[in-house]
Formats: structure tokens, sequence, C-alpha cells
């Protein structure tokens, strides 16, 4: 994606996921007391809908180009996250951690080609 003035940078995810039933899960956990900025925002022609970092905040959405997103550039302290990813379709299903980490392996490797 590009990226907002803001210094955030746009994300999706990949959209055949998201036509197949997919979708993606943020657990924001920020408890420090000097954290700033950081704050997850959909974007939009006419207004981003922005939602502030809070612990045990949680955010699920489906992961196409529908929402397109970014985080916020963290101005104070560190942004902790646990992003994953939902199916309903077996035929996505891992079998094993292992083949779940050569699969994020590749397309990291894929997006380090892009660059």
């Amino acid at each position: 994606g590009g990226v907002r003035s803001d210094g955030g940078a746009r994300s999706v995810c990949d959209a055949r996921d998201a036509a197949e039933g997919s979708g993606t899960c943020n657990y924001a956990s920020t408890v420090q007391p000097d954290f700033g900025g950081g704050a997850f925002a959909w974007l939009d022609a006419e207004e981003d809908a922005v939602v502030l970092p809070r612990a045990g905040r949680l955010l699920y959405f489906t992961g196409g180009v529908e929402n397109l997103h970014q985080v916020r550039k963290v101005t104070a302290g560190t942004r902790y996250v646990i992003g994953m990813w939902f199916s309903c379709h077996s035929e996505l299903q891992y079998r094993d951690e292992s083949e779940a980490a050569r699969a994020h392996q590749s397309k990291a490797h894929a997006k380090e080609s892009e660059a």
C-alpha cells in the first residue's frame, strides 16, 4: 500500500483470502502511562474511523479491500498487537504449526523481493 502523510502505512490483507471468508483480529495491549499515538484507523474517502489503543481492545474485520486500514504513528512508548487471521474454509486450514510457519516465511520472502 501507499504511505499517508501522518507516517502510517496503508494495509490490506490478501483479497483472495477475504473473498474466501477470512478475517483479521487485532488485540491491542497498551498499558504504559507514557504511550502516545498508535491509533488504528479504517480509511475512508470522507472520514476515517479511528479506534484509540486501549488495553484489552479487540478489533475483528474482514481482510479485503473493503477494510483498507492503517496504524497511525506511535509517538511514545511501544504498541503491542497480536494479529490473527481466520477462515471458515477447511481447504485453507494449516495442518500444524510448522506448515503455518513455512507459509508465513514464504509470504515474508515474497514481500522482501517486491521491495
